[in-house]
């Protein structure tokens, strides 16, 4: 829905309006440092991700480690369980994570 992008710890929202079965991941990308692998950007940005489902919030922290993409959790859209990954690994461009 908003991609902040000035730097600063932001608010980044996904709205999904139809759940359809299958696995969703949201994963949380520092672009700005994608070809640093060894970066502590991410780590170090006070970033926190809260996921709205059925009226309850779940809140996810950030992991104390190096790299540039946090992958948050997974939401199975079948059973409406979500899975903390709650892991940080560096990858260059999201878009080609499978």
């Amino acid at each position: 829905d908003r991609d902040d992008m000035d730097g600063a710890p932001g608010t980044e929202t996904i709205t999904i309006t139809k759940i359809r079965n299958g696995t969703y991941r949201y994963s949380v990308q520092d672009y700005t440092n994608r070809n640093n692998a060894s970066s502590r950007k991410l780590a170090d940005s006070g970033t926190t991700v809260t996921a709205y489902y059925n009226n309850t919030e779940i809140p996810f922290n950030l992991p104390n480690s190096v790299g540039n993409l946090w992958v948050v959790f997974t939401f199975n859209g079948e059973t409406g369980v979500f899975t903390t990954q709650d892991n940080i690994t560096s990858h260059a461009n999201y878009d080609t994570i499978q």
